[in-house]
């Protein structure tokens, strides 16, 4: 190993500092704390993990805003659904599209309702007279100015405190940090030539494949991910139709001339112009909600910043108009290509949101056919009958008895049809097929996946994520293990990951290029979180995945079945070196249903097609 590989990671149950700090000062950034240590007598509290360890080891009194959730931080299974109790001030109508934006902030209230418990314990702890606020940063950026200054000065107010405003907020895509998704930015546009080749690219295959189904039909709208989409289309049935968004499909001859051998309809979106009366009504129920907000406080700090963030990141920025122009949109290519059913792959997504309204609308059945894993009991307004509205999907397809255990945990009303995970399909045609289990003990390649929680996973820590890495790359060092390879997941900067490899001596090589499965014919095992479909596609392809998940966190224990999942790096090298594969037959028939693999997509045209059969 190279680097600083003598000092290992300060725990977040690391012992507090002791002392009677009166002053707080809060930071996110290195360029922060030459400005901190000049506080005098003051504990430094970092919302950033890796600048937390460089404090320690400068021997400076700081603490980790995550090691005061460890104890009592318990958010409800339906915190998520709370967040968007604000749509109900608007018409119903109106506040079913005003949803689409509950999943920002989902991310950005979670990460209040966190900042807020932890200054509380802080402040419960010292004997706090003042705060100083540098930066407190939440996930992606999300909390600006205004809103960590609404935070923190409530802690502060609430503890009899001075708030000291020295505000020095790094940009929000700052390429320290290690999150840089767009949640909350208008979408980037290609150049004006490049978008001219791309319209005109969608306009040629989109006539091409209506043309050549004008005559069907059963015709079924996905918005799935790529390697669902890919098994299904290769395995439709006549009298059956998969409909494409064709700005989101490959543009290209070959795929193209696929679409027309398998009978699939690339369906392209119509710009759609509200009409003065929609957009009046629009402004009026803005205008109405504006003036309830003034005149009724904001019930908690979570709500002050709920109403700053819709205020000027929603409202102000004609965010709700253009959703009911994608709306609009949407409903229009519905009815332009007389869709019957709509499948999609997770109904809390944005778009997913509004194609589920527009279905309905249309008349259009809506399935959900989930993109990924979910194992956590946390409760969304679209998969259960939440205040006895009706859930935002019809039907759920499910891959196999794991997801049905899951939605009866977290209390949803949906029926179920079991079909598989088509994603598999086309994964299992790529796996070598050779014997399925484990190289001998330190040798062949490991493939490490980032331990990052998925937001469902509400008690987790996502920091834990860090010190996990390190306690994996040293446990597989040990073992004899030299070629590993941290896959990054689109969203997460390398800078950070680089960063952390430098500074602990793990010398992993990162990359961040193509899908985990096109790094499985490299790899002989993989290690990754639990709440990741990687999972099972890692099984399929034919190589052992082993499941991490660090305590604290969320999981519905009783629906993983056979699964065996590690909560330390310890436990996972233990059996690594004893020779134990995961179970992969019975994992994959718990999760994704018997008769895998190639069976998933034929079973969802059997079962869901114009002529489909009852269920086995």
């Amino acid at each position: 190993m190279t680097g600083r590989s003598a000092f290992s990671p300060l725990p977040l149950d690391a012992p507090l500092p002791a002392g009677g700090f009166k002053t707080l000062v809060l930071l996110s950034h290195p360029r922060h704390i030459a400005a901190a240590r000049r506080v005098e007598g003051a504990l430094v509290v970092s919302t950033d993990w890796m600048v937390w360890q460089d404090l320690a080891r400068a021997d400076c009194p700081a603490v980790f805003i995550d090691q005061f959730l460890l104890d009592d931080f318990r958010p409800p299974a339906d915190v998520y659904v709370r967040y968007g109790n604000w749509c109900r001030d608007l018409p119903p109508d109106l506040a079913e599209i005003a949803a689409t934006f509950n999943r920002e902030l989902e991310i950005l209230l979670f990460g209040v309702d966190r900042l807020s418990h932890a200054l509380e314990s802080l402040c419960r702890r010292y004997p706090v007279e003042r705060i100083v606020l540098l930066d407190a940063r939440t996930e992606y950026g999300l909390l600006d100015d205004e809103s960590k200054q609404i935070v923190v000065r409530d802690a502060a107010r609430r503890h009899g405190a001075v708030f000291e405003n020295q505000l020095d907020s790094p940009s929000r895509d700052d390429p320290y940090f290690p999150d840089e998704l767009g949640y909350g930015r208008a979408p980037k546009t290609p150049p004006r030539f490049r978008s001219l080749i791309i319209r005109l690219a969608c306009a040629i295959a989109e006539g091409i494949t209506c043309l050549a189904t004008a005559r069907t039909v059963h015709r079924v709208l996905l918005f799935l991910n790529p390697m669902m989409e890919q098994g299904l289309i290769a395995h439709n049935r006549p009298g059956d139709t998969p409909v494409l968004i064709v700005g989101r499909s490959p543009k290209t001859p070959a795929f193209v001339l696929k679409c027309l051998r398998r009978g699939v309809r690339l369906g392209g979106l119509r710009a759609a112009r509200s009409t003065a009366l929609e957009i009046a009504r629009v402004d009026a129920a803005i205008t109405e909600l504006r003036s309830r907000w003034r005149a009724v406080p904001p019930a908690d700090v979570t709500d002050a910043v709920r109403r700053h963030y819709v205020e000027n990141s929603v409202l102000g920025r004609g965010r709700l108009h253009a959703a009911l122009a994608e709306f609009a949109a949407l409903c229009l290519l519905l009815r332009r290509n007389r869709i019957v059913k709509v499948v999609v792959g997770d109904a809390t997504n944005p778009t997913a949101r509004l194609l589920s309204l527009a279905a309905r609308r249309e008349g259009a059945e809506v399935d959900e056919l989930l993109n990924g894993m979910f194992v956590h009991d946390y409760v969304s307004d679209t998969r259960c009958a939440v205040e006895g509205q009706r859930p935002g999907v019809d039907r759920m397809l499910t891959w196999g008895r794991q997801q049905e255990l899951w939605l009866r945990a977290i209390g949803s009303p949906l029926p179920c049809v079991r079909v598989g995970y088509p994603g598999l399909d086309p994964i299992s045609v790529r796996g070598d097929h050779r014997p399925y289990g484990l190289p001998p003990v330190g040798s062949g390649n490991v493939l490490l996946l980032p331990i990052v929680p998925a937001g469902g996973n509400l008690r987790a820590i996502k920091s834990q994520a860090y010190p996990a890495i390190v306690a994996v790359a040293r446990m597989l060092a040990g073992l004899g293990y030299g070629r590993i390879r941290l896959k990054l997941h689109p969203g997460y900067s390398p800078n950070y990951y680089h960063r952390l490899n430098a500074e602990f001596g793990l010398g992993l090589e990162i990359v961040e290029a193509g899908l985990v499965p096109d790094h499985l014919s490299w790899a002989d095992l993989v290690i990754g979180p639990v709440d990741s479909g990687a999972l099972v596609e890692t099984l399929a392809f034919g190589r052992p995945y082993f499941a991490l998940a660090p305590r604290p966190h969320s999981l519905v224990m009783d629906c993983i079945g056979p699964l065996c999942v590690y909560s330390d790096a310890e436990a996972l090298g233990a059996d690594l070196a004893a020779g134990r594969a995961p179970d992969r037959e019975a994992i994959l028939d718990h999760f994704c249903g018997g008769g895998w693999p190639g069976a998933a997509s034929e079973t969802f045209w059997r079962r869901t097609g114009a002529s489909a059969e009852a269920e086995d």
